[in-house]
């Protein structure tokens, strides 16, 4: 003799049973499930073919451009930091030196805090001694003179993670120890698209060991965007978060506020494919 199913499973069973709902319920019903299995095979197998990523780059990057020709005509936190970078001309120009001189670099920097940038981000890496030590030491001066001054200049410099988890030495990481709020350190990882090798995403963060402890080293963009916004002090509890799964949200995802309700979204995976595409400020919460 058959058991009698309890209510419960019944009030289930009768809930799923499409045979009572009304004709275009159910037409409803089987769109909705066919859209489903549309969008299951596409993100499965369209999206990670050469043609679905041109179309979902082609996308997005009309969907930030967009976004950027409004951001042109209002105050953006962009307008506040100086990208310092060495194009092929300046290298040509000053003999393509194995080291960067460092008095130009001085120079530059020391031109963009008096000029009013808030931050100023860098793209050259200081890992070794240039040739010429005196101009080590103008550089130097530099940093010292703009920490020492009335200037609300922050300064984020490059650096990275070895194979085993270590932070590469920065050749200036005695001025940078010394004044934490002024000078900061980041991971400048940026990573292109496949087939057309245009660079579209980045790395919001990296994890390094620090005297058996794990810590933190925040994407440069993403950390130059953080300090043009003045929330710096968020990533500290961020920091914690990242560092300490138990206390991370259940998604794992974290968001930090910029301003004029914009914020940037970060994914415990690095592997996030949406999350790691660079948005800068062109997307509202």
């Amino acid at each position: 003799m058959e058991e009698e199913k309890p209510g419960w499973i019944d009030w289930f069973i009768s809930f799923f049973d499409i045979r009572h709902f009304p004709r275009d319920k159910i037409a409803r019903f089987g769109i909705n499930i066919a859209l489903g299995i549309v969008i299951a095979l596409v993100s499965k197998y369209v999206l990670q073919t050469e043609w679905g990523e041109t179309n979902i780059n082609w996308a997005l990057d009309y969907f930030v451009k967009s976004e950027a020709l409004k951001e042109a005509k209002s105050s953006s936190p962009a307008d506040r930091v100086a990208f310092i970078d060495i194009d092929y001309e300046s290298f040509r120009g000053w003999g393509e030196p194995l080291f960067i001189p460092r008095d130009k670099l001085g120079n530059m920097i020391k031109t963009a805090a008096q000029g009013g940038a808030k931050v100023i981000l860098l793209d050259i890496l200081l890992e070794h001694p240039g040739y010429d030590l005196q101009k080590d030491a103008s550089l130097r001066q530099v940093l010292e003179e703009i920490a020492s001054s009335s200037l609300a200049t922050k300064i984020v410099f490059p650096v990275k993670i070895g194979y085993a988890g270590d932070r590469k030495k920065n050749l200036f990481d005695d001025v940078i120890d010394k004044y934490p709020d002024r000078f900061f350190r980041g991971i400048p990882s940026l990573s292109a698209t496949q087939n057309d090798r245009v660079v579209r995403h980045w790395r919001l963060f990296g994890r390094y060991k620090s005297e058996k402890t794990t810590r933190i080293l925040w994407g440069t963009p993403f950390l130059a965007a953080v300090l043009a916004c003045g929330k710096e002090k968020s990533l500290a509890e961020l920091e914690k978060a990242l560092v300490d799964r138990k206390t991370a949200p259940d998604k794992g995802r974290f968001s930090v506020p910029l301003e004029n309700e914009k914020r940037i979204i970060l994914s415990l995976k690095n592997t996030d494919f949406f999350l790691q595409r660079i948005r800068f400020f062109l997307v509202p919460k």
